[in-house]
């Protein structure tokens, strides 16, 4: 069974979404509510996940199957060990450094992943930390 990356990110959104009414909910909601996201979560195969530094350097990981390296300043590269069976989806949120500055997937290949963080002011290219997960589907 093949899952497209639309439904993958449609699946990652709206578990994203279920998260925040989550936060204000009455105890039967959130207990509804986990039943629901914990279902379509189970549907995911996250493959790798971690916390890079704005040097580039990982801190954090789910598995030894990447190295992360930062060729340029806000350029970084995310390389698989061994490629995967099909693209994977990437997801990645900036965490730290300068207020609003964000990371955006540029790349996503079965090889590996290309990032590009942005400053907030002037969206020039700028080295931010960030958190990634790479999801797969399953395929039984």
């Amino acid at each position: 069974m093949v899952v497209k990356t639309e439904i993958l990110v449609a699946i990652i959104g709206a578990a994203a979404t279920i998260f925040a009414s989550y936060i204000a909910a009455t105890e039967g909601a959130k207990k509804e509510a986990s039943i629901v996201v914990s279902k379509e979560l189970r549907k995911l195969n996250i493959v790798m996940a971690g916390y890079v530094d704005a040097g580039g350097n990982l801190q954090h990981d789910k598995g030894e199957l990447f190295k992360v390296h930062r060729p340029t300043t806000g350029t970084y590269e995310i390389d698989f060990a061994t490629p995967m069976d099909i693209r994977p989806v990437v997801v990645a949120t900036s965490d730290g450094g300068e207020e609003g500055a964000n990371i955006r997937v540029i790349k996503a290949t079965r090889q590996g992943a290309t990032l590009e963080g942005r400053s907030y002011g002037s969206n020039a290219k700028s080295d931010t930390a960030f958190n990634f997960i790479i999801v797969s589907p399953k395929t039984r």
